[in-house]
C-alpha cells in the first residue's frame, strides 16, 4: 500500500474503479433482490493494493454499476456502502498476518451485508430487507472467495513494478 498521493496511485485508482465497475455491472448473476457479482472481490484487492484511495475507487466503480444496471435508486447508498467497506479492508490490510486480514475482509463484506439491509428496510420494508439478506451473504462470501484467489496473481505483479 502506498503511503503517497503519487500520479501511479491516482491512475491505478482510477484503473481499479474502471475494474470495479466492469467486475460489478458485466459479471453479474441476478437474484430476487438484486445480483451477485465479482465487484466486492476487486474492491478488497484494490484495497490491499493502493490503501485509502481504494475508498473512492470502491465507491465511484460500485455507483457507477448501480446506476448503468438500472438501480439508480441504489446509488448514494451504494457509493456510502462500497466506501465504508473499502475502509474496513484497508484498515484490515495494516495488519500483519493473513488470518486477521481475513478477518477483517469477512468484516467489511459484514458491513456490506448491514448496509444494504438497512437500505432496504428503509427504501421499502422490513419483508424486503430480510429477503435480501441471503443474496447479499452469498455476494459478500463470493467477494472473499475472488480476494483469496486473485492476491497471489495480484502480489506476483506487484513485485515486479
Amino acid at each position: 500500500m502506498s503511503e503517497k498521493l503519487t500520479t501511479k496511485t491516482i491512475a491505478l485508482a482510477g484503473m481499479l474503479a474502471a475494474l470495479i465497475f466492469l467486475a460489478t455491472w458485466l459479471f453479474k448473476v441476478p437474484v430476487a433482490s438484486g445480483y451477485i457479482h465479482l465487484g466486492d472481490g476487486f474492491i478488497l484487492i484494490a484495497a490491499s493494493m493502493l490503501g485509502w484511495p481504494a475508498v473512492l475507487a470502491a465507491a465511484l466503480g460500485s455507483a457507477l454499476a448501480d446506476l448503468l444496471a438500472g438501480y439508480s435508486i441504489y446509488m448514494l447508498p451504494t457509493f456510502l456502502i462500497k466506501g465504508a467497506m473499502a475502509a474496513v479492508a484497508v484498515w484490515g490490510c495494516t495488519r500483519q498476518t493473513q488470518p486477521v486480514k481475513m478477518l477483517y475482509m469477512l468484516l467489511a463484506e459484514a458491513v456490506m451485508v448491514v448496509g444494504y439491509f438497512f437500505t432496504d428496510f428503509l427504501l421499502y420494508n422490513w419483508a424486503a430487507a430480510t429477503g435480501g439478506l441471503i443474496g447479499n451473504l452469498l455476494q459478500g462470501l463470493s467477494g472473499v472467495a475472488v480476494w483469496i484467489l486473485l492476491m497471489p496473481v495480484v502480489k506476483r505483479i506487484q513485485k515486479q513494478y
